[in-house]
Parts: C-alpha cells; sequence; structure tokens
C-alpha cells in the first residue's frame, strides 16, 4: 500500500510512504529488502497475522512499526492505492470483486518493468508479422518441502507461469484457444503438491499465431527466454540479453539489461505512486488493463483436467479498447498491383542506375514535392543515414534530436562518432522547436526532426530557432510517419535541406521495405549518390565536366586545403622509354640493331588511360594526420 507524502527531495521528485501487508517470503524478500534503503520511498509499518513472523521481523527492523493485520484487508481501507502480489486474481469472481474496490490496485508483475522485457516489446514490430513465438522459464528449486511453497498447494503454473503469460497476453493480446499439460510429483518422495511442469500452447486465430509456453521448477537448469519468429526475422530474449536475427540467422543488434533487481522494484512502486496520485495516466500492471491475462489463467485449469483445447470467450464490447490484434489490414493487396509486381519482375529485378521503374518513382516524387532530387533507398533508415553522411560529421559533432522518435532516427549519428542531443517533446509528441535554443552548443551541427504519427511537427518555427544557432544549422525531415502531410499547403520534406521517407510496408505509401532521400542540394545528392549507389548510379548523375583536365582538378583540391596531392609522373607507361623502345643502344653489346617492333601507347589506351587522370595522396598514419 502507498500513500503519497507531502515531502519532496531534489526538487520535484516525489516521495511515498509505504506499509507493507505480508511479511512472508515475497513481501520480505522481494519488497522490503528493495526499497527499504530507498530515497523515494519509506516503509512506515510492516504488518502479519503470524505473531511468530512478527517477532521475527521486529528483532531484525526495529525502527519499522509491525502490526497484525489481514492481508485480504489491505485493499479495502479506502483512498490508499494497493500493489499486490501476482497473480491478478486466482477466479474470474475475485478478479470482478476487486475492480468494484475504491482504489487504485496494482499488481506486481514486475518484468513489465525490466528494461530486457521493454526493449523486446519496442523491438517486436521488426520482426515483421509474427508466426510463432516459444517462451520458457525453468528453475531447479532443490528441496520444494523446505519453502513456502509446501503448505500453500502453488504449482510452476501459478507461481512461475503468471509472469510468461502475462508477458505474451501483453505482446500479442488475448488467444483464441489454448492447451496445457501438467505434471505433478516429478521428485520420489516429495510431498509439495502443485505441478512441477507445464507446457501450454496457445493459439492467436485471427493472426494465426501459435505460441508455446514451457514451465518447470524441477529442471536441470534455470533458463529465462523468449524467441519471436516472424516474416522479418527473429527476436530472442535470453536471460538478461535481447538479440535480433534476420531471416538469414545474421545477428543484427543485441542489447544487455544489467538492471539491478532493487532498481526495478523500485521503479514499480514510484510508477504505482505516480498512477495512484494522478501524476501518470498508466500503469503497466494496473488491475484494470489484466482482464486477458486474468481470462488466460482461468482458462488454462480446464486442459489440466480433460487435456483438451480450451476456447477462451471474445472480450465483451464493453471491455476497453485493445489494440491488440488485427483491425484492419494494410497495405491493401489488389489486382492491379499484384499484376505490377508480375510485370516488374518480367522486366527488371536489378536495377543498377537511375532506369526502369527507379526513374518513374523518382521523377514523380521530386514532382510530388517540388524537389530536385530523389534517391531511392533500401530502407528509410538508409535514407536517414544518407542525410547525416551529408552532413560530413566528425566525431564530436553533435546533432540535436527528439528524444521521442523511433530508434534509427539517431542510431545513424553514432556512426560517425558523433553525439545524439535529445531534446523534450511538446504535447503533440513532437520535438519543442524552444529544444534548440536551450540544448545547442558550439558543437551543434544540425537538428533533425519527426512528424510523429503523421502529425506535422512545428517546422517554420524549427527552421527559424535553427537560423539563430552557430549561423545556422541543417534541419533534416524525418518523415516516415507522414508521408503527403501538409503544414498549410506546403508537404513535410519540402521544409528542411534534406528528407527522408519510410517505404516499410505498413506505411501510408509502401515498397515492402525500401526508403526516399530527397533534397534541393546537388551537392547533397552527390554524397547520397556515392554513399550508398556508388557504382552506375554514381557514375550516371555524377560525371566531371568533359573539359576538366587533371592538373585543374589537382589545383581545385589544393585550393580546398588538400596540400599533400600529386600527379604521379615518375611512374609511367614503360614501353615509350628510351630503355625499352632503343634497346640496342643502351646495351650495344648485343649488337646495334633494333630488338623488336615499336610498341607504341595506342597498345594500350587502358593503362594510358589511367596514367593520365591519377592523382596521388598520401598514406595518414596517425590522427593527426
Amino acid at each position: 500500500m502507498q500513500q503519497p507524502s507531502p515531502r519532496t527531495r531534489r526538487g520535484d521528485e516525489r516521495h511515498y510512504n509505504v506499509a507493507l501487508v505480508g511479511l512472508g517470503h515475497r513481501g520480505y524478500k522481494t519488497h522490503f529488502q528493495n526499497i527499504l534503503a530507498s530515497r523515494s520511498e519509506t516503509i512506515v509499518a510492516a504488518c502479519d497475522m503470524d505473531a511468530t513472523t512478527r517477532s521475527s521481523f521486529s528483532s531484525k527492523h526495529p525502527d519499522v512499526p509491525s502490526l497484525c493485520f489481514p492481508t485480504r484487508a489491505a485493499g479495502r481501507i479506502v483512498g490508499i492505492p494497493v500493489l499486490k502480489e501476482k497473480p491478478a486474481a486466482d477466479s474470474q469472481s475475485q478478479f470482478d470483486q476487486l475492480l468494484e474496490m475504491p482504489v487504485k490496485i496494482g499488481v506486481a508483475f514486475q518484468k513489465r518493468f525490466e528494461p530486457r522485457y521493454v526493449q523486446l516489446e519496442k523491438l517486436l514490430p521488426l520482426v515483421g508479422d509474427v508466426a510463432s513465438f516459444r517462451a520458457v522459464l525453468t528453475m531447479n528449486i532443490k528441496d520444494l518441502d523446505a519453502t513456502w511453497r509446501a503448505n500453500t498447494g502453488v504449482g510452476v503454473t501459478e507461481d512461475l507461469g503468471c509472469h510468461p503469460l502475462n508477458i505474451i497476453v501483453w505482446l500479442f493480446g488475448r488467444p483464441t484457444s489454448l492447451v496445457a499439460h501438467q505434471v505433478d510429483s516429478v521428485r520420489q518422495f516429495q510431498t509439495c503438491s502443485g505441478d512441477d511442469v507445464s507446457n501450454i500452447v496457445v493459439h492467436w486465430k485471427s493472426s494465426s499465431i501459435v505460441g508455446h509456453v514451457h514451465l518447470s521448477r524441477v529442471a536441470h537448469t534455470a533458463e529465462e527466454s523468449i524467441t519471436i519468429t516472424g516474416t522479418n526475422g527473429t527476436l530472442r530474449l535470453d536471460g538478461d540479453k535481447v538479440v535480433m536475427l534476420d531471416i538469414s540467422g545474421s545477428q543484427l543488434l543485441e542489447m544487455v539489461d544489467t538492471t539491478s533487481k532493487r532498481t526495478i522494484i523500485g521503479t514499480m512502486h514510484r510508477k504505482l505512486g505516480d498512477y495512484a496520485t494522478g501524476r501518470a495516466t498508466e500503469y503497466p500492471g494496473s488491475l484494470g488493463s489484466l482482464a486477458d491475462t486474468v481470462a488466460v489463467g482461468e482458462a488454462i485449469q480446464k486442459p489440466f483436467a480433460t487435456h483438451q483445447t480450451q476456447d477462451l470467450p471474445a472480450v465483451s464490447p464493453t471491455s476497453v479498447a485493445s489494440l491488440n490484434g488485427v483491425h484492419h489490414v494494410w497495405p491493401l493487396i489488389t489486382s492491379e498491383s499484384t499484376d505490377a509486381v508480375v510485370k516488374q519482375t518480367l522486366s527488371s529485378l536489378s536495377i543498377y542506375d537511375r532506369s526502369n521503374i527507379y526513374q518513374v518513382f523518382e521523377d514523380r516524387w521530386q514532382e510530388m514535392h517540388g524537389l530536385k532530387h530523389a534517391l531511392t533507398c533500401s530502407s528509410g533508415t538508409i535514407a536517414i543515414f544518407h542525410m547525416f553522411e551529408a552532413l560530413d560529421l566528425r566525431p564530436g559533432d553533435e546533432i540535436l534530436c527528439p528524444v521521442y522518435t523511433f530508434f534509427a532516427t539517431a542510431t545513424p549519428i553514432l556512426q560517425y562518432g558523433a553525439i545524439p542531443v535529445f531534446c523534450d517533446a511538446l504535447s503533440n509528441g513532437n520535438i519543442g522547436p524552444s529544444e534548440i535554443l536551450n540544448k545547442a552548443t558550439p558543437k551543434t551541427r544540425a537538428v533533425v526532426v519527426t512528424h510523429m504519427w503523421g502529425l506535422p511537427c512545428d517546422v517554420p518555427k524549427v527552421m527559424e530557432n535553427a537560423q539563430k544557432v552557430n549561423g545556422g544549422i541543417k534541419v533534416l525531415e524525418d518523415c516516415s510517419h507522414a508521408h503527403g502531410a501538409s503544414i498549410g499547403d506546403r508537404l513535410v520534406g519540402t521544409w528542411g535541406h534534406m528528407s527522408a521517407w519510410s517505404l516499410q510496408a505498413k506505411k501510408n505509401v509502401t515498397g515492402g521495405q525500401a526508403g526516399v532521400f530527397a533534397t534541393n542540394d546537388t551537392d547533397y545528392y552527390a554524397h547520397a549518390i556515392l554513399h550508398g549507389h556508388f557504382n552506375k548510379r554514381a557514375k550516371q548523375d555524377k560525371k566531371a565536366p568533359p573539359d576538366l583536365s587533371r592538373e585543374q582538378f589537382v589545383k581545385a583540391l589544393e585550393a580546398h586545403g588538400l596540400s599533400e596531392v600529386d600527379i604521379p609522373r615518375s611512374t609511367g607507361l614503360l614501353n615509350e622509354l628510351p630503355m625499352f623502345s632503343h634497346t640496342h643502344e643502351a646495351t650495344p653489346r648485343y649488337g646495334d640493331g633494333p630488338w623488336h617492333d615499336p610498341q607504341p601507347n595506342e597498345m594500350f589506351p587502358t593503362a594510358l588511360a589511367f596514367y593520365e587522370r591519377a592523382i596521388k595522396l598520401p598514406m595518414w598514419a596517425t590522427p593527426a594526420d
């Protein structure tokens, strides 16, 4: 139970008083010990019905008052919010009773607060359409009869299973059906009741997802993992590590969660306090959000007894709306689009220059936005990469970025050793233009903005403030959410110096997996071409003037500060050197007649062309160079 305290610490930081009801294993080990030394919470009382438990507690913590108080009465204290231990409820009827209580209730599903699971949920869209998953949570509890479980009859499904079941409902919504099997009394002479091993298979009819949950408290080793496979690859949480693999099995990214349990428990308590006092509108474990989790938990009990598939009832029309599951299909696959794709495969699949469908698309994109240059890319992320490449960033440069955006808006900056400086959002989720002035330093090179969820940010004000920083910094637009959106009669993507769009499958304009870079600046366009479209596209779009000589080019380089450049005249073609063209004169001891016919330069056109165009740069060996 938490009650907001009038005290604040370090300015606006909230502080909450906590009364702990129940000093059993979870109450004491999980909650009390982890928040005892917290700066944000103070334990003002510890309550338990058992006199021996209270006496033991008081001997260890004489400064914390201990009271005789029934755990089930905690929620009846009107006005004091409650954080109750899992599960959310033992049955649907108990859940309904809890919902009627005039107090905000949270459930201690602590994994919802762990960064590894939060990251898993954020990365889930990257796998595409989910096909299947496998969740495993196993432990080796060596002496079950000596633990708190011995006298409660709690099995592995209730004890461990509530966590992964809550996670999969959070990720995928309420399943359509499930079937579950359990094994009891695995160990010889075991008296502890409840299931020791449990296997649950779940199915979502609307999205065709199939999942398997494996639970065990008598496993040979501990394991905690979730493997999610989709059309674009596989996402896997394994212990403290989260990795993303592409369809070939190559690792794309990895994160390791080193957050301590004390931090997680503290976060769970503080978030409940913020939710209870109105400082936050949502709580990840709020009782009202757990209806589907309770329904799954209750449905599992029937297959344990019958070994038959159990259908879950559909969500009541009066339930809170959920974005889980399929509500509409996008993109719309019509016969026209299918025919166009088939025709393209018969036309060309590998387009190396600006021709064919690329040219058609880029011409239309340029015309639609009134821009000089558009460049088709393999993804929106690559289009964003092109923008930062064009800026010629150097280590230590700073780029102002929205703190609320898709991570690919900012991650390319790190490839250049530059620093993303995050800016707060306005109430609509878009970057606050005033943050440009607040966060800028002499190292600031540009600001990148995202038009979040299709709502254009205040680009005119962003442009105005950008001009006030360091004589004017560049403005880059990430338009991946806002194809066709406009401010007045001007489209997004036409305000800044460069713009990028994603054409991923679920975007308003989709290419399956593609992106677009666009700009009015020919120099920026040239950088983008050289960055990702070298070979034929670069040669086609960026030809040197026909009258540009090598000497003129070297002088231009020197004028731009490149002093260590040279025309390598000491190394040329050998065929016309006297040593080889008049060998008989250089070495007369073999006679005074020519040794062979002349070999003029015309016989070596490629070597001659290279010699006449080559320049030489030094090998830079140190960072100072």
